[in-house]
């Protein structure tokens, strides 16, 4: 909650005599800063006026700020960046839209690459969304939103926003659990390696998956790693791939979850390094290819994954 000026009037007595004296009885608070607004205390202020006729006092009413009607200030039109977003590691949170009714999910997706597309939870309602977008330190980013109903149909356009971004790293999240652990951040789309003693001996963006799917993949939770494997073959839907140093944390009703290098299909890269950040996967943990076979050799079997 932000504080600003407050002028509370407690009473107000005019009285209009022949030979006596108008007094204005009020109280106020200062104007301070929003640090400092829940200390201020309350003052009172005791004013006296010379002496009105009763024509003198019909004018002043007419125009006394007290009685002078209140024009609200203009809202912003349009999507608003609030001001707890952190630019500079590509965190934004924005507001100043309207989910509508039967909406489920909010898509935002950069206009500029198609590939950059995220999904994330949503219901009818005032808009409140955190995304991941990195880039290059100082580029700009015009992102779009829509909402869509359960069967990925849009429902509405929610607006379209240009924000500057960066590539910084955010910190490890509260309520991350305790001892030596992988964090997976699904919102974040970042990923922490946490040393016995809790400090982070390394941390990187990922391209992972936001919303469930239909097969249970990245749901939140505790994990422990049970398999590993150097090289990595998948097929999904018709289409097959492969990728390096795969890592084992979660089993699902179709496949298992894990970390593991950026894939290939069809001998061609599915995404580049600049594409991580975005949750773009089919479920998996997708890492830069130094980053998952880090993981390969910093993981060990039974070590916790904390899923958030």
């Amino acid at each position: 909650m932000r504080a600003g000026r407050t002028v509370v009037i407690v009473a107000t007595a005019m009285a209009v005599a022949a030979a006596g004296t108008a007094v204005w009885v009020g109280t106020s608070s200062a104007a301070v800063s929003p640090t400092t607004a829940s200390a201020a205390t309350p003052t009172t202020e005791v004013q006296s006026f010379a002496p009105l006729t009763a024509a003198a006092a019909t004018s002043s009413v007419a125009t006394s700020p007290l009685t002078a009607p209140l024009t609200a200030a203009p809202l912003p039109v349009g999507l608003q960046q609030a001001a707890d977003s952190v630019p500079a590691a590509g965190w934004f949170h924005l507001t100043n839209a309207v989910v509508p009714p039967g909406a489920s999910v909010v898509r935002y997706r950069n206009v500029d690459r198609a590939i950059q597309t995220g999904m994330a939870s949503h219901m009818p309602g005032p808009l409140d969304l955190w995304f991941r977008a990195l880039g290059a330190p100082g580029s700009a980013i015009t992102v779009q939103l829509d909402a869509l109903d359960g069967f990925g149909q849009v429902l509405a356009d929610l607006g379209t926003i240009t924000v500057i971004t960066g590539h910084d790293m955010l910190p490890l999240p509260e309520g991350s659990g305790g001892g030596r652990r992988m964090v997976v951040g699904s919102d974040q789309q970042q990923v922490w390696l946490v040393e016995a003693d809790g400090s982070v001996s390394d941390t990187f963006p990922m391209s992972g998956r936001r919303i469930p799917t239909a097969s249970g993949a990245d749901q939140s939770g505790v994990f422990r790693v049970y398999s590993k494997s150097k090289h990595l073959r998948y097929c999904e839907d018709g289409v097959c791939g492969t990728a390096e140093h795969m890592v084992r944390y979660q089993r699902t009703a179709k496949a298992s979850v894990g970390t593991h290098s950026l894939p290939t299909e069809y001998g061609q890269p599915v995404q580049s390094v600049y594409d991580l950040g975005w949750p773009i996967s089919h479920g998996c943990t997708r890492l830069e290819a130094s980053k998952a076979a880090e993981v390969y050799l910093w993981a060990d079997f039974g070590t916790i994954v904390i899923v958030m």
